[in-house]
């Protein structure tokens, strides 16, 4: 007994103890941080800030962290080493009027008054080659709440043997539905007109993509045997496995809900809520991207962060991609090839 009181004794007193470290951060000025993520078919474009130091000043608006703009900079875009065009300025977004074609040689180039200069290299990839594209839909739509039990997504991507292609994979879901406006005594008040547009989760079941991709689901990740299944709203994979190959992919998008089916407001002092649906349209969009190797990097370390930050604290930090040279952040361009298929309830 006292052998068991000493050693509580001990604990509390080794728990008690404090010891205060000195860490010594030198300060560093604020990088210039560009942000440019380009899709062929808009005229390219990015955004200048100003990095915040550990001990720097802290901005926030409407409740967000903020960063400094710059908006005192001049950006120039070289193409093929030939033609330069000079950016158009609204605030601290840049423009030019050029528009990304296959295999062109970027080069950007960014004068920030009392910083040293800022530039990044790009390639612009090719576009990705997809035939039999097919969309087999299984579920039912009510309430503005939206099923795809058992529904997939399949297609067949030809990859070029002759490079090494970074691929992204998203399913866009862009729905209309007219709801019944009803009161509290279910009498009819009216109808309105609602509009998503979003991103949907799925699940890739593919060990040639899926294990080499940025994220697993969570138990792939804690079970290195389950490398093969991927779920998610966007599939990071390169063709390491596939490089010259003509390769199905097929996608099962998950069920998902509108949070704002039902809600109630003031509406001559009755209580308001949505009912029935009465029609419904839906168009469901397969996104395949080419990107160039920069902005693969860059998307899944920020992935990776941000899934490493829903783990907690017990985490390797994470670095985030960047190919900036005189500042951080990203250049990079993606080839977007599309298919939409379309239905009503």
């Amino acid at each position: 007994m006292k052998k068991t009181l000493l050693l509580i004794a001990t604990m509390l007193l080794l728990a008690a103890c404090e010891k205060q470290i000195d860490i010594d951060i030198e300060y560093t000025e604020p990088q210039v941080v560009v942000m440019s993520q380009n899709n062929a078919g808009n005229h390219v474009s990015l955004t200048l800030t100003y990095s915040r130091p550990v001990f720097g000043t802290y901005y926030i608006r409407n409740g967000e962290d903020y960063f400094q703009q710059i908006t005192d900079a001049t950006a120039t875009l070289s193409i093929n080493g030939t033609s330069s065009i000079t950016a158009t300025r609204t605030g601290n977004t840049y423009s030019f009027a050029y528009t990304p074609q296959p295999n062109d040689q970027l080069n950007l180039s960014i004068a920030v008054p009392g910083h040293k200069a800022v530039t990044a290299t790009a390639t612009v990839p090719h576009t990705p080659s997809l035939t039999n594209v097919n969309f087999r839909r299984e579920g039912t739509s009510m309430h503005y709440e939206t099923y795809f039990d058992s529904s997939t997504v399949s297609f067949t991507l030809t990859d070029n043997n002759a490079t090494t292609d970074y691929y992204s994979i998203r399913l866009r879901c862009i729905d209309t539905a007219v709801l019944v406006k009803r009161n509290y005594y279910d009498s009819i008040l009216g109808y309105d007109t609602v509009y998503h547009d979003r991103y949907l989760n799925f699940e890739c079941v593919d060990y040639l993509i899926v294990h080499n991709s940025d994220l697993g689901s969570l138990v792939g990740d804690l079970d290195p045997v389950s490398t093969s299944t991927y779920y998610g709203d966007e599939l990071l994979f390169t063709d390491a496995e596939i490089n010259g190959l003509s390769h199905t992919i097929k996608l099962s998008p998950f069920s998902y809900h509108y949070n704002d089916s039902y809600y109630d407001e003031d509406y001559y002092y009755e209580e308001v809520y949505y009912g029935e649906m009465t029609e419904y349209h839906a168009q469901v969009i397969l996104e395949v991207t080419n990107l160039t190797r920069d902005l693969y990097l860059f998307r899944q370390t920020v992935d990776s962060y941000s899934y490493d930050d829903l783990l907690g604290t017990f985490t390797e930090p994470v670095q985030i991609h960047s190919n900036i040279d005189g500042g951080i952040g990203i250049f990079g361009v993606g080839i977007l090839q599309t298919s939409t298929f379309h239905f009503d309830d």
